[in-house]
C-alpha cells in the first residue's frame, strides 16, 4: 500500500458492477502485445515473411499450406485458451468482489508500474509468460517485483500484487463508536486511509488472506439509511457497536444490515 498512487479528484460514483468477458477480437488485440507476436507482425518482418511464404508456395505449396494453417489454428487456440482463462478470472472476481480501498470501487484492471498506463489482464495469464513488458513503455512487468499493479479506473489508485489482490475478497468491517481512536493508537497492521471529524477508514491488505476495509464512525446519532451505500452493506462481514452506544441507536443501526450476511457484536468502547 505504500506504493499506492492516489488521485485527489475521486469520481463521485464508484464502479460497483462486475467485469465482463472478452470478445474474440479483444482477446486477439491483447495477444498482439506479446513481444514475439509484435516482432513477427512489424512491417519489416512481414515483408520478409511474405517473400518467404511466396517462395515456399512456389517450391512446396503443400508445405506452405500446412504452415499457414498451423499458424492460424495455433493463434486461434491460443486466443481461445486466453478467453477461457479470462472468463474464470471474471467469475472469481465477481464472486470475491475485491474493492479499491481508496474509493470502494470494484477493481479488476491492471497498470504498468512506471508509466501507469492500463495493461491487459494477459499480464497475469500463465504467470505473465505471454505479456512480460508494458505495451506502452516496454517496462518489465512483474506482479512479484511490484512493477505490475492493480489499478482502479475510478480514483486512479494503483496497488501492488494484483495477482493476489484481484483474486481474493475484500471484507468490510463497520465499527460504530462514541469516539474515534487516535492515529497513534492504531496498530495491528492497519493503515489509516482517511480521517475526518466523525469517520476513519482503515485498510489491511491481509497478504494471501482476505483484505480488510474498516469504517469507524462516531456519528451514530445521525446515521441514517444513507450512511453506507447498499453495495457496501452487502459486503459488510462484521458490524461492531460499542457498548456505550445506547440500545435505541444500536437497534436502528443493526436494522440497516442483513443478519444473513453480517455478524453483529457489541464491543468495549474506544478510550
Amino acid at each position: 500500500m505504500a506504493q499506492a498512487q492516489r488521485n485527489t479528484q475521486v469520481k463521485a460514483n464508484p464502479i460497483t458492477t462486475d467485469p465482463t468477458g472478452l470478445l474474440f477480437g479483444e482477446a486477439c488485440l491483447h495477444l498482439s502485445h506479446n513481444l514475439f507476436i509484435r516482432l513477427v507482425t512489424n512491417w519489416w518482418m512481414m515483408a520478409v515473411e511474405f517473400i518467404a511464404v511466396g517462395l515456399l508456395i512456389f517450391y512446396a505449396p503443400a508445405v506452405a499450406l500446412d504452415v499457414l494453417l498451423g499458424c492460424g489454428i495455433s493463434f486461434v487456440l491460443l486466443a481461445t485458451a486466453y478467453m477461457i482463462w479470462y472468463g474464470r478470472f471474471v467469475r472469481r472476481n465477481s464472486i470475491y468482489k475485491p474493492l479499491c480501498p481508496h474509493c470502494t470501487s470494484r477493481i479488476w484492471q491492471l497498470s504498468c508500474g512506471r508509466c501507469r498506463e492500463a495493461v491487459p489482464a494477459l499480464a497475469l495469464w500463465a504467470w505473465g509468460a505471454f505479456l512480460t513488458h508494458c505495451p506502452h513503455c516496454d517496462f518489465r512487468l512483474s506482479a512479484r517485483k511490484r512493477t505490475l499493479l492493480a489499478w482502479c479506473s475510478t480514483c486512479l489508485a494503483a496497488m501492488p500484487r494484483p495477482d493476489i489482490l484481484l483474486n481474493k475478497p475484500t471484507h468490510i468491517i463497520v465499527w460504530v463508536a462514541t469516539s474515534l481512536p487516535k492515529p497513534n493508537e492504531v496498530k495491528g497492521g492497519w493503515e489509516i486511509l482517511r480521517e475526518d471529524h466523525h469517520t476513519m477508514t482503515l485498510y489491511q491488505d491481509g497478504g494471501k488472506r482476505p483484505a480488510l476495509l474498516m469504517f469507524i464512525r462516531d456519528d451514530y446519532k445521525t446515521m441514517g439509511d444513507d450512511a453506507f451505500e447498499e453495495y457496501i452493506k452487502k459486503q459488510t462481514r462484521l458490524l461492531l457497536i460499542s457498548k456505550d452506544v445506547v440500545d435505541e441507536h444500536a437497534g436502528i443501526i443493526e436494522g440497516q444490515f442483513s443478519r444473513d450476511r453480517t455478524l453483529f457484536e457489541r464491543v468495549s468502547p474506544i478510550k
